[in-house]
């Protein structure tokens, strides 16, 4: 089995990829991505059929993020490794305020909190655990519509429980 990626990233045998079996055949593969920061969506391929699922980076532990059109598709997997995931509204004073959603099992929206300008938080969640940050729309104004930042999933660190930073700022 090998995957490669959009931007032509190739796993392989030489110590990128590692695919182990356990004793009832169930197949689990890991692999080391550039370390730059970046969304992937690989693909593995076997003989006769392949499939694809999307991966999302880190820089310095600030999460990418994947698209908001994959809201829908992509869904909280398990509740099997702990993680901390940081909430951060980076905006300044009379700038908008952002809302945080857990995508749950079924991948809908569950809120979880609202971030003023300059506030910030610590989330408890799970490495599978999806999150969306939204601008919520203005129900005073309708022109104003929600606006995406992006869907973000936790990082699976070594040591810790330190699931990575969200920080949503006008250079977002």
């Amino acid at each position: 089995m090998t995957f490669t990626t959009e931007d032509g990233f190739l796993g392989n045998e030489t110590g990128q990829q590692v695919v182990t079996t356990d004793a009832d055949g169930q197949a689990t593969v890991s692999w080391t991505l550039p370390e730059f920061p970046s969304v992937y969506t690989l693909t593995a391929s076997v003989p006769g059929s392949s499939i694809s699922f999307t991966v999302a980076g880190a820089n310095d532990g600030q999460l990418t993020p994947l698209s908001c059109e994959l809201e829908g598709t992509i869904r909280s997997l398990n509740s099997n490794k702990p993680v901390t995931v940081t909430f951060s509204n980076g905006f300044s004073t009379g700038g908008p305020s952002i809302t945080t959603f857990w995508l749950d099992y079924s991948g809908q929206r569950v809120f979880y909190n609202s971030l003023n300008p300059g506030q910030s938080y610590e989330q408890g969640t799970f490495v599978t655990h999806p999150w969306i940050v939204i601008t919520p729309d203005d129900p005073e104004n309708p022109d104003d519509s929600e606006e995406c930042y992006g869907i973000f999933l936790p990082l699976s660190p070594n040591e810790g429980s330190f699931g990575g930073t969200v920080t949503i700022s006008p250079t977002f």
